[in-house]
């Protein structure tokens, strides 16, 4: 069974039945074998409850709840949920006066296409915002806003899934939003065309039959996951200008390079498109490189110095908020962070056999937990999805977890190190000759390697990441580095002189020193040095160089040294500081 899915979502008319109103008993009981199973299943219909109970009058025996009226009443445990207020009352009025036959439900009302003519005639006449949907030869007239896909994602919500973990299936106009909010859309055989064509999945068999089927092969009998064809995260193009993009879900990256060659930033990359796109993202991040994501709506970034963050709030954002979170780990020692560590991918993958959450893992400096046995490691090798490692030892993981690796980007440049070479490496585990593909490649391009018994490669470059990205930010803001790498302000020729010990200190420092001091070492370039040398952030440093060279190339009065001073501060507090 495909353990990521918590949650089925199934049209009645066309889907569950044929000619008739009768549910196929077939699909009711693969329906129930989902259930037992511990999915969730929800029954999705543009009928009004009243009339769905009429011809189906156990319905809430076969399914944990009922979305009705295409979208705006959600029943469970017999209590009934208004998503929406109701059509105005003045359309009934007018619709009868017109001769239009129709049917109130609690929120909609119900009439036929053949109508619709009229219809719209008196919504204009009255000046009223409905939306008319069809369904077949049914015509359904809603307040705006109001669709089986809105319905369904406050019915998850409510039962605490998220529609990332969620399976719809339908036939008709009308399940055209509920396939698309969930992460795998599926079209029965006798489904419209237009519905077909943006189903991730077409059945061969039609409504009950085809409904039975899938459940039974697809969904019960395999762990082979079902990738989303809708929902996708752009890696980038190719030199002809094509999009290249990868499933957003049940898959596992793994991202390697060189020392410095931007691995980070691409994981980065990918996982603000995730969070973007309402996927639970968990980012273990060992030097403070992913800090900046935490301005994305729904993220939250916990970290503090030598304390593990708390695994239990953790646990609580991501399962009862289908939230984002960024496990900052920069501050503790070498223990506290192996510690920490193993703890939460340990907690992590329970979490993940139970609710499906989070639906990512992000892993940076990833070959350090193969260190650590537990569930993780036997998770991945047994097949499970939903990592992202970054790592410059990509044959540790190829030992190890033979086949759990789906997608592999390896990246150019950067700063070669003793020891076995990354790209080489990466070359060697697919058969490709990724060093020669990646000669001619500049910073900002990747090689897109699906491996496999015939690996698949392509270059293309990067698309951009839309927050910033500073290496190491919160080491680097508030821990102490060492001596030889601290910023000592002081007149040429001086001894001794105030240390400067992290980021948080050189702009304490800068703001106050003696306008002396900071023209010296303006002069000699020595504030953009050390930002570039020591905390290889090329963008700050870049903006502190012009800044020298705007102050060496005017009077040097005492102004223009308060200016450099005032808008180096500034650049600081803006990369860096909260």
């Amino acid at each position: 069974m495909n353990n990521y899915f918590r949650a089925i979502a199934v049209d009645f008319d066309g889907t569950l039945t044929a000619e008739s109103d009768m549910a196929s008993e077939s699909a009711l009981l693969a329906i129930a074998e989902v259930r037992r199973r511990g999915l969730q299943a929800l029954l999705v219909t543009g009928r009004i409850l009243t009339e769905l109970r009429q011809v189906f009058p156990s319905v809430d025996q076969w399914f944990d709840g009922i979305v009705a009226e295409n979208g705006a009443v959600f029943c469970a445990d017999g209590n009934e949920t208004l998503l929406s207020s109701p059509v105005e009352p003045e359309l009934d009025r007018a619709l009868v006066e017109a001769a239009v036959p129709f049917r109130r439900g609690r929120i909609l009302l119900a009439s036929q296409v053949a109508f619709e003519p009229e219809i719209q005639a008196q919504i204009r006449r009255l000046g009223l915002e409905c939306q008319l949907v069809r369904n077949r030869a049914e015509l359904m007239i809603l307040p705006p806003g109001v669709s089986k896909g809105f319905g369904v994602s406050r019915a998850l919500e409510s039962l605490g899934i998220s529609h990332h973990n969620t399976i719809a299936i339908g036939d008709a106009e009308n399940d055209h939003s509920l396939l698309s909010i969930c992460e795998i859309g599926v079209a029965v055989a006798n489904a419209v065309d237009g519905l077909k064509r943006h189903a991730d999945v077409v059945l061969q068999e039609s409504n009950g039959e085809g409904v039975a089927n899938f459940i039974r092969h697809s969904v019960l009998a395999t762990d082979v996951p079902l990738h989303p064809l809708h929902w996708q995260i752009e890696l980038g193009q190719l030199d002809s200008g094509e999009l290249v993009s990868i499933a957003a879900s049940q898959i596992n990256i793994l991202i390697t390079g060189r020392s410095k060659s931007g691995k980070s930033y691409v994981a980065g990359a990918l996982a603000e498109r995730l969070i973007e796109q309402g996927y639970a993202v968990c980012i273990i991040d060992p030097e403070g490189d992913y800090a900046s994501l935490g301005e994305l709506h729904g993220v939250q970034r916990l970290g503090e110095p030598g304390k593990c963050p708390d695994i239990a709030q953790i646990r609580r954002l991501i399962t009862h908020h289908f939230g984002s979170v960024i496990v900052d780990l920069s501050l503790l020692d070498s223990c506290e962070h192996a510690t920490c560590t193993k703890e939460l991918l340990e907690q992590l993958s329970e979490d993940r056999e139970a609710t499906g959450l989070p639906h990512w893992i992000v892993i940076d400096e990833a070959h350090h937990t193969l260190d650590l046995p537990g569930k993780m490691v036997t998770a991945l090798a047994g097949g499970q999805k939903g990592y992202c490692l970054i790592t410059y030892q990509p044959t540790v993981f190829a030992k190890q977890l033979d086949g759990s690796i789906d997608i592999m980007l390896a990246l150019p440049g950067g700063k070669r190190t003793p020891g076995a070479d990354p790209l080489e490496e990466t070359g060697r585990l697919c058969g490709l000759d990724v060093p020669s593909l990646l000669d001619s490649a500049s910073q900002g391009q990747a090689a897109v390697i699906r491996p496999g018994a015939t690996s698949a490669c392509q270059l293309i470059s990067l698309s951009a990441r839309r927050t910033a990205h500073v290496r190491h930010w919160h080491k680097y803001l508030s821990a102490r580095l060492p001596p030889k790498h601290r910023f000592i302000f002081r007149l040429s020729g001086e001894t001794g002189g105030t240390v400067a010990a992290n980021v948080q200190e050189f702009r304490d420092v800068l703001g106050s020193t003696s306008k002396e001091v900071v023209f010296g070492h303006a002069l000699r370039r020595d504030f953009s040095r050390w930002i570039a040398d020591v905390l290889q952030d090329a963008t700050l440093a870049d903006a502190l160089r012009l800044l020298e060279e705007k102050l060496i190339g005017s009077n040097q009065a005492a102004e223009d040294i308060r200016s450099f001073r005032d808008n180096a501060v500034k650049a600081i507090g803006e990369r860096y500081v909260d």
